[in-house]
C-alpha cells in the first residue's frame, strides 16, 4: 500500500520541484528587471543633468573690453599704431579661442547625450524582454499550481480507494472466519446460528458481488 501511494507521489513531486526552480527563476528575473530599471532610470537623470549642463554653456560669452585703448592712461598720449593693433589681436585671439573651447565642450556634451541615450534605448528593449519573461513565468507558476492541486486530488483519492479496497478485504477475511467458525462449533448448529450463518453468507455473497 505505501510503496504504491509513493509511486503515485512521482508526478507530484516532480511538479513541486519544477514549481519551486520556475519560482526561483522569476525572483532571478525580477531581480534583473530592477535593475535594469535603476539604470533606465539612471539614464534619464543623466539626460537631465546634460542638458542643463548644455544651456548653460550656450550662454557663456568671453569676457572683452569695452573698447581698445588708443591713448595712454598714464600721460594721455596717442599710443603707437602697431601696440594699438597687437592688443585688437589679442583681443580677437582670446574670443577665438574662447569660441574653439566652448564648440568642443558643447559637442562633448551632445557626445554623451547621444550615448546616454543609446544607452537608454537599449535598456528599454532589455527591460521589454524581461517583463515579457517573468509574465511567462507567471503563468506557468499558475499552471504549475493548478496541476499539484489536481495531482494532490488523485493522490487523495488513491489513497482513500486503496485504504477502502484493504478494509473490504479485511472484512470478507472475517465474515469468512465466522462462518467456518459457525459451521465446526457444533454437529447440530442452533437455529440461531442457523440463522446467523445465513445471514453472514448473505453478506459475504453481496460483498463478492
Amino acid at each position: 500500500f505505501e510503496t504504491a501511494v509513493a509511486a503515485k507521489k512521482i508526478p507530484f513531486t516532480d511538479l513541486q520541484n519544477k514549481l519551486r526552480l520556475t519560482e526561483m527563476e522569476l525572483n532571478h528575473v525580477k531581480t534583473v528587471l530592477d535593475s535594469k530599471n535603476q539604470a533606465v532610470l539612471a539614464c534619464e537623470q543623466v539626460r537631465e543633468r546634460l542638458v542643463s549642463e548644455f544651456k548653460r554653456l550656450q550662454q557663456e560669452t568671453v569676457h572683452r573690453a569695452a573698447h581698445i585703448d588708443t591713448v595712454c592712461p598714464t600721460c594721455g598720449q596717442e599710443l603707437p599704431a602697431d601696440i594699438v593693433e597687437s592688443a585688437k589681436q589679442k583681443a580677437a585671439y582670446q574670443e577665438r579661442e574662447f569660441n574653439l573651447a566652448k564648440a568642443a565642450r558643447l559637442e562633448d556634451v551632445n557626445l554623451r547625450g547621444t550615448q546616454n541615450n543609446i544607452d537608454k534605448e537599449a535598456l528599454q528593449v532589455q527591460v521589454a524582454q524581461l517583463s515579457g519573461d517573468a509574465s511567462k513565468l507567471q503563468e506557468q507558476i499558475g499552471n504549475l499550481k493548478v496541476r499539484l492541486t489536481d495531482e494532490e486530488s488523485k493522490i487523495r483519492k488513491f489513497t482513500f480507494d486503496k485504504f477502502a479496497g484493504i478494509k473490504f478485504y479485511d472484512d470478507i477475511k472475517m465474515l469468512e472466519t465466522k462462518i467456518s467458525d459457525l459451521q465446526n462449533s457444533e454437529s447440530n448448529p442452533s437455529a440461531a446460528n442457523v440463522a446467523l450463518l445465513q445471514e453472514l453468507s448473505e453478506r459475504r455473497s453481496g460483498a463478492d458481488a
